[in-house]
This record gives structure tokens, C-alpha cells and sequence, in this order.
């Protein structure tokens, strides 16, 4: 069997180490590439919700997608720190990423002539994780009911946000629309 030659081991060299620094900085945790501003998916089961199983604070953001799966609403990659307090604990944070799920209940009615459908969720289940530099510092979770025809959830024993959905993720509306700031994005 013929050796490879001296350029063919160069150039495999090149392309390894092209495709090596490519991929590193794919699954950086810095990389805003891979971002997800608000997934448009069907409502339905896209996680379990259990605490338990919840990643711990200090793990990666590997675990993250091993606790929860890839089926995420929104992942947001901030340029810079940022801090936030939920529930008296003060962290800082450059990523943020949203698991959420909504079971719906529908149902048909008469208005005069028409029939009309009615979807509303029933069943909402949120996690919220909090990341800084890959490692997960702050985890929140929301699971909630409530009656067709009103407006406001009730937690579940299980939910780890007990004020309210509102409770789980406080400010998000400035959160994403300074990320949008942040790149130069329109809002």
C-alpha cells in the first residue's frame, strides 16, 4: 500500500482542523446562532414536567437538553451579564432558555345561525433556565390549570413558581426586547 503523501496529510490536517474550529464554535455556549426567538410549534406534550428532574444549579446546558429535551420555546444569548432576582436569590446570567407546553380543551357552541369552536389551554406547564457561561444558575418551573372560561391559572402542587406564571420568568418582556437591542434586531 502506497504512504500518503506529505501535501495530502497537510491538507487533511487543514480541513480537520477547520471542521474541529467550526464545530467548537457551533456548540459554543456564546453562540447566538443557534438562538430561538419563539418557536411556532402546535400546542401539546413537547416535555415532562418534573421537578425532579429539573438540571441541577452548577450542570451544563448539555444537561439542560437531557433533563428537558431540544423542543425549547425560546433560547436567548445575551452579549453581556445581566443579573436578576426571582424569589429573594440574586444570580447573573448571559442565556436564558424556555421550555413550555400548553394542553387545550375545545369546544363547540350556537351563536344564531353559526356553530363556533372554542380553543382554550387548560394545562400549562413552563420551565425557565437560567445559564451563565453553559452553567445553569437559576431554574424555575410553572405547571398550572385552569377552568374553561377564565382566564387565571391555578399552580399545582408540583409548580415551583407558587405566585403565579407571571412569577416564573419577572421581566421577560424587557428580557427579550433587550436581546433584540442587544442585535440590532427589530422589536
Amino acid at each position: 500500500m502506497k504512504k500518503p503523501s506529505k501535501k495530502t496529510l497537510i491538507i487533511g490536517g487543514i480541513i480537520v482542523v477547520v471542521v474541529l474550529a467550526t464545530a467548537g464554535r457551533y456548540f459554543s455556549p456564546y453562540n447566538m446562532s443557534r438562538d430561538v426567538l419563539s418557536a411556532d410549534r402546535p400546542a401539546g406534550i413537547h416535555f415532562i414536567y418534573d421537578p425532579a428532574k429539573f438540571p441541577s444549579v452548577g450542570s451544563d446546558e448539555t444537561a439542560v437538553y437531557q433533563a428537558l429535551g431540544n423542543n425549547i420555546d425560546r433560547r436567548l444569548t445575551f452579549k453581556t451579564t445581566r443579573q436578576k432576582t426571582i424569589n429573594g436569590q440574586s444570580f447573573e446570567y448571559n442565556k436564558i432558555i424556555d421550555f413550555e407546553q400548553a394542553l387545550q380543551t375545545t369546544s363547540q357552541r350556537t351563536e344564531g345561525n353559526d356553530l363556533v369552536t372554542d380553543t382554550q389551554a387548560t394545562e400549562v406547564s413552563e420551565v425557565v433556565v437560567f445559564l451563565l457561561d453553559g452553567k445553569v444558575v437559576y431554574v424555575n418551573g410553572f405547571h398550572g390549570t385552569r377552568p374553561v372560561g377564565t382566564t387565571e391559572y391555578t399552580p399545582s402542587t408540583d409548580s415551583i413558581a407558587t405566585d403565579g406564571r407571571e412569577a416564573l420568568w419577572p421581566d421577560s418582556v424587557n428580557d427579550i426586547h433587550d436581546y433584540y437591542i442587544e442585535n440590532n434586531m427589530k422589536y
